[in-house]
């Protein structure tokens, strides 16, 4: 459960940095400059910010379907799967 915490967490920063470039301020006080620069490295490689946005929203889903399921890596498998195919 914790990574897919850490991948909604990692992906929000992404996405935010990439929409508002002034959060760098915030974000500086909590990241390396070297996160910082791959955060920026990652947001520059998303073209598509509605498959972007569905990741998270994908992503929140599954950590929310981890806590009672009786497989918990398997809905974080099936959001990883379902938002790497081509739609």
């Amino acid at each position: 459960m914790e990574l897919a915490k850490d991948l909604i967490h990692y992906f929000r920063r992404v996405l935010a940095l990439k929409f508002d470039p002034q959060l760098e301020k915030v974000f500086d006080r909590e990241l390396t400059s070297e996160e910082l620069k791959k955060l920026k490295e990652h947001g520059a490689l998303m073209t598509n910010d509605e498959k972007a946005i569905n990741l998270i929203k994908s992503l929140i889903r599954a950590y929310s379907d981890m806590r009672y399921s009786p497989f918990p890596l398997v809905p974080l498998e099936l959001a990883i799967i379902e938002n790497l195919k081509d739609k």
